[in-house]
């Protein structure tokens, strides 16, 4: 485990070094030709429009930590393969929203076959900028699921004064969400 976690402090110090010395060009060309010499703005451009893409998935893989097909993990093992993927992606900085209505086989199959293949940029895990994945979405059905097992009685009165036809309230059928890793404060 002590090995896991050098290996992700490592990754995200090398990669905040590359990111420094990308800013550090960027800041001196500007200079050069009398442009904007401000970091703080040359470390925004570089974020959005510098930083190398990769993916979530090749990330993990390069600290060691790989994420199998979900459906070769037998049932006994599923919990366990998807608390260490996600509290993997936790130390990188990205945090899941409303999973208490997934399964965890079915959640495992959505961070491994959807989720963590998105294109992103290479940045340096920190706490001040973090990553939220709210496996709901935007369909009627998930606002359904959102207002039944989610939504607050405000939430639920907005909706209704907005003319939404609110579902009736739900359990959700799992309790993950408050043991899920956390940005630190």
């Amino acid at each position: 485990m002590v090995a896991l976690m050098d290996r992700f402090a490592d990754a995200a110090e090398a990669c905040r070094q590359r990111r420094e010395k990308a800013v550090d060009e960027l800041v001196a060309k500007a200079r050069e030709s009398g442009g904007i010499e401000d970091r703080m703005y040359w470390s925004i451009v570089y974020d959005f429009d510098h930083a190398p893409m990769t993916t979530n998935r090749r990330q993990l893989a390069d600290r060691g930590v790989e994420v199998p097909a979900p459906d070769s993990v037998p049932d006994e093992a599923v919990a366990a393969e998807l608390e260490r993927v996600m509290g993997a992606l936790g130390r990188m900085g990205i945090f899941f929203l409303h999973t208490d209505h997934i399964d965890d086989r079915t959640l495992l199959k959505r961070i491994a076959t959807e989720i963590i293949d998105e294109a992103v940029r290479e940045l340096p895990p920190s706490d001040a900028a973090v990553e939220y994945v709210d496996m709901l979405g935007t369909s009627p059905k998930d606002r359904d699921t959102f207002l039944a097992m989610y939504a607050t009685d405000r939430e639920r009165e907005h909706a209704l004064s907005a003319g939404i036809e609110l579902p009736e309230r739900r359990p959700c059928p799992y309790d993950r969400d408050s043991k899920l890793p956390r940005p630190r404060r």
